[in-house]
């Protein structure tokens, strides 16, 4: 389901796990960075995030998948020499598109 679609407690946790992988030695995250790295990043980024509607504090989940992404790339920035420039290229989509709302240049 779309991002929009779910709670943003729920979403939190979404973010929280994919830290919480990525921090882990045991986790196997390298072989998963591929499907972690996009989530947390959507999170971050998305136009609009829960359906708690505008009373929701959808800023908690992009700080904890911001945190998330900052966790990835300095776990994983070093051995995977395209992920930090992807990384750069997303955020600096977002930051570039006009037409986004202010929330997604966080």
């Amino acid at each position: 389901a779309a991002v929009r679609t779910r709670p943003l407690a729920s979403l939190e946790h979404l973010a929280a796990a994919v830290a919480a992988v990525c921090a882990n030695p045991r986790g196997g995250a390298a072989m998963h960075l591929h499907q972690l790295a996009p989530v947390a990043l959507t999170l971050v980024v998305a136009k609009t995030l829960g359906d708690d509607g505008p009373s929701g504090d959808h800023w908690s989940v992009r700080v904890a998948a911001a945190r998330a992404v900052a966790g990835i790339c300095a776990e994983f920035g070093d051995r995977y020499e395209s992920l930090l420039p992807r990384v750069a290229e997303t955020l600096r989509g977002a930051l570039d598109d006009a037409k986004r709302p202010p929330q997604t240049k966080y």
